[in-house]
C-alpha cells in the first residue's frame, strides 16, 4: 500500500501538521492536565506510559509546554491555547519562580505541598545543552506573552482557580527582564554555555516585539494564506496575533487583554463592511500589520 508522505518536501500539507499539533495539545491537556490540583490552579504531569505518570511537571516541562501552545496560537490553531499558555505560565511562576534572584528553580519549593521529597536540593539549571534550560525557554515565552497580551491578566481570570494562584506581581516583561538578570553573570563570562538564553537577551533588546496581527474567519484559505506569509521568513523578534472580527467571544477577549489590537481590527472590519460604490458589499478581512 502507499504509504502517506510525512515531511513538507515531500509534499505533506501544512494543515496536516497544524491538525496533528492540535491532537498533541488536547492528548496532553485530557491526560497530563489536572486541572482540580494545586487547590484548583492545575497541576501538570512529567510523562505519559499507559497511564499519566504520578511525578509532577518540573519547570522545563512548563517552559517546553507553554512554547509549543504559542507557537500553535501563532499559527492558527486556535485561542484556546494561547489562553492555557497564559495559565500554565501563571502556575510555573506560582511553583518554580525565584523570587529573590529572578530565574525558574527546576522543582517546586520544598516546604510547599508540591515537593518532592525524594529531591533533596533546589538548583536553577545554567546551561542549554540538548534541552535548553526552563529559565532560557520561559525568558522568551515571557517576552512573546508581553507582546501579545501588554498586562498580565489577574488571577480571577482563570475562574474558580483564581483564589489557588500566588503568582508574582509583575508584568510579563518583567518577569523576563528579572529571569536574564539573574543569568547576567553567565550570559557575559560564558554565552556558548547558553545560546538560548543569548537567543533570549537578543529578543529583549528589540523591544518592543514586531506585532503581526492577522484578522480573518479561523481556516479561512485567505486567512491561512497570510498565516503562510507571516511565517514565511525567519523573525525571531515577532510575534503574531490570530483574531477573527466575526466572533463576538474572540473580539471581547482582545478587547480586555490588547485593546489597541481590537481597537484596530474592530475599526477595519467596519470599515469593510460599509457599501462601496453605492452597493454594500460583505468582506472578509484578513489583514496583517
Amino acid at each position: 500500500p502507499q504509504v502517506e508522505r510525512l515531511f513538507p518536501s515531500e509534499g505533506r500539507p501544512p494543515g496536516a501538521y497544524l491538525h496533528a499539533a492540535q491532537r498533541v495539545a488536547s492528548f496532553v491537556r485530557h491526560h497530563l492536565w489536572d486541572p482540580a490540583a494545586g487547590g484548583g490552579a492545575g497541576r501538570l504531569r512529567r510523562s505519559f506510559c499507559k497511564g499519566p505518570s504520578a511525578v509532577q511537571g518540573f519547570a522545563d516541562d512548563y517552559s517546553a509546554l507553554i512554547s509549543g501552545l504559542l507557537d500553535l496560537y501563532e499559527c492558527g490553531g486556535g485561542r484556546e491555547w494561547l489562553e492555557w499558555a497564559m495559565q500554565l505560565q501563571a502556575v510555573q511562576d506560582q511553583l518554580f519562580w525565584d523570587s529573590h534572584s529572578g530565574g525558574y528553580f527546576s522543582t517546586a519549593d520544598p516546604a510547599s505541598a508540591d515537593a518532592d521529597p525524594s529531591i533533596r536540593i533546589r538548583i536553577k539549571d545554567d546551561y542549554d545543552g540538548a534541552e535548553p534550560t526552563a529559565s532560557s525557554v520561559a525568558a522568551i515565552n515571557l517576552l512573546r506573552l508581553a507582546g501579545m497580551v501588554p498586562e498580565r491578566p489577574s488571577p480571577s481570570s482563570y475562574g474558580n482557580a483564581g483564589g489557588a494562584f500566588e503568582v508574582p506581581s509583575m508584568s510579563y516583561d518583567e518577569a523576563a527582564q528579572r529571569t536574564l538578570a539573574s543569568f547576567a553573570a553567565r550570559l557575559t563570562q560564558s554565552p556558548l554555555a547558553v545560546p538560548y538564553m543569548c537567543c533570549a537577551a537578543h529578543m529583549l533588546s528589540k523591544r518592543p516585539a514586531r506585532q503581526v496581527i492577522v484578522a480573518g474567519p479561523a481556516g479561512a484559505p485567505d486567512t491561512s494564506a497570510l498565516l503562510d506569509a507571516v511565517h514565511a521568513s525567519y523573525c525571531p523578534d515577532k510575534v503574531v496575533l490570530v483574531l477573527d472580527p466575526t466572533n463576538p467571544g474572540e473580539m471581547e477577549f482582545w478587547r480586555a487583554h490588547n485593546p489597541p489590537a481590537h481597537a484596530m481590527v474592530a475599526s477595519h472590519f467596519a470599515k469593510s463592511q460599509q457599501p462601496r460604490e453605492g452597493k454594500w458589499r460583505p468582506r472578509r478581512v484578513t489583514s496583517s500589520w
